[in-house]
Order: C-alpha cells, then sequence, then structure tokens
C-alpha cells in the first residue's frame, strides 16, 4: 500500500512542475524584452570613450585623460590641473631572449590594436602591443614572440586614474617594463624630491645632487665648527643639497650656507 501511495504521488508533483514552468516563461520574456540598465544604476563609472585623429579621449566627470596612439603619450585633466606624461622611449623596457637583455620602445610594436575596454567598475581603452623586434647584439631584427596589453581607464566614482599591464611571454620575457612614464618635466621650473623634509631642485640645477651629503652627522658638525665656511666650498662643488624644506637656488647659491 505505500508503494502505491508512492507511485501515486508522482503524476501531481509533475502536474505542479509544468505548472510552474508555465508561469516562469512569460516572466523571462518579459525580462528579456527590458532595456539594460543604466550605468549609475549598475554602479558603473560615467564614463565615455572616443577616438578622433589618432588620439584616445576617457571622459569622466571629474577626470579625463588622452592618448596618443603613435607615441603612447599620456595626458591627464583633473579639474584645472593638467598632468603630461613623457611618450614612449628607448628604455620602457627591458626584455630578455635568446641570452641576451635588450631595451625596447613600446611605440615600436609593429602592430598596435586600441579598442574600447569596459568591465563594468571601470571603463577606458586596452592596448595590445605584439611583433617587436629583436634590438639586442645576436639576434638583431627577429621578430619576438613576446605581446603586451595595456589598458588605461578610469575607474570608481572617484575616477582613480588605473593602469594595468599583463605580459604573455614564451621564450622572450619581460624583465623591466616602465610604463606609465614619468611626468614632462619640459618646461617645470622646479623637481620636489622627498628627502627630509622635502626639498624643490631646479630643473636647470647644474650638479650633481646628493642627498645624504647633506644629513646632520657629528663629524660634519665637527667639521663645520672648525671652519665656518666649510658648506659654502661643499655647496660651489656641488656637494650639499639642501635640507629642512629649503628651496636650491639655481642662480643665486650665495642664499644657502
Amino acid at each position: 500500500m505505500e508503494r502505491m501511495n508512492r507511485r501515486a504521488g508522482w503524476p501531481f508533483v509533475e502536474r505542479i512542475g509544468v505548472l510552474v514552468s508555465l508561469l516562469a516563461a512569460p516572466l523571462c520574456a518579459q525580462q528579456g524584452d527590458l532595456p539594460p540598465a543604466a550605468r549609475e544604476q549598475r554602479g558603473s563609472p560615467l564614463v565615455t570613450v572616443s577616438h578622433a585623429n589618432g588620439r584616445w579621449s576617457i571622459a569622466g566627470r571629474r577626470n579625463q585623460v588622452m592618448i596618443n596612439g603613435s607615441d603612447l603619450g599620456l595626458s591627464v585633466q583633473a579639474g584645472p590641473v593638467s598632468w603630461e606624461l613623457a611618450s614612449s622611449q628607448a628604455d620602457d623596457m627591458l626584455v630578455k631572449a635568446n641570452g641576451e637583455e635588450f631595451g625596447l620602445r613600446l611605440a615600436d610594436a609593429e602592430k598596435t590594436t586600441i579598442t574600447e575596454y569596459d568591465t563594468g567598475y571601470k571603463t577606458g581603452v586596452k592596448i595590445r602591443l605584439e611583433r617587436f623586434r629583436h634590438s639586442g647584439l645576436l639576434n638583431k631584427g627577429g621578430e619576438l614572440d613576446l605581446v603586451l596589453v595595456l589598458t588605461v581607464c578610469l575607474e570608481g566614482k572617484a575616477e582613480d586614474l588605473v593602469c594595468d599591464v599583463v605580459a604573455i611571454e614564451h621564450e622572450a620575457v619581460v624583465r623591466r617594463l616602465d610604463w606609465p612614464k614619468e611626468v614632462d618635466t619640459r618646461g617645470a621650473d622646479y623637481s620636489a624630491l622627498n628627502h627630509v623634509r622635502g626639498n624643490l631642485l631646479p630643473c636647470d640645477w647644474p650638479k650633481p645632487y646628493h642627498p645624504y651629503h647633506n644629513v646632520p652627522s657629528p663629524v660634519r658638525q665637527e667639521r663645520q665648527e672648525h671652519d665656518p665656511e666649510q658648506p659654502h666650498r661643499d655647496l660651489v662643488h656641488g656637494v650639499v643639497g639642501v635640507s629642512e624644506g629649503q628651496v636650491v637656488p639655481g642662480r643665486h647659491r650665495r642664499d644657502v650656507g
């Protein structure tokens, strides 16, 4: 009797399953007909990517990034402040292939593909670089089995600039990569150095800057007590830098002593 009751219950369960399927089908169809949610509703940054005259623009509400497709130079506009980053140079990358290390310029890739890139939480462009050529002495000119994938994006509501790199390596491997490049200092007056409490060094400073030679020490204090003119002579010879947040004058060295 118990076995018969179990068997008798199966048709009822099957009818319930068919009824649920019939009710769910119109609901799925309605959801498929709905337009996709807006970016702000999905929590995605409100960023627009455009391309014109060989330059890519990644424009958000707060920040904007411009990318030169030929030399990979970056410029960033953050409100009223603009930052120009140096373009691709010969020391961008150190690669090892066939037992030899040599430098490569990212812009020397024979094939560059730039496309829009959107993960949902950051938006920008993806740059695929391939067909690099060996620049060493032993196999100069040979094609390398190396591909680089760079992404430049604005991320989150703060629109932080985020750059990522993925190296697809085989025999050739990347030993060092300097990208994005440093801030382009052409036209700047001073460079900020994170020494002691911070220093400003003129961009045209003609002597080597030795920050640790200026750290106070008993030996230096004793030399200064015996010879008060020693700091001035060290400055003339380019030995002493600056300390305690002072500015190194480019043409008035006598002001530092």
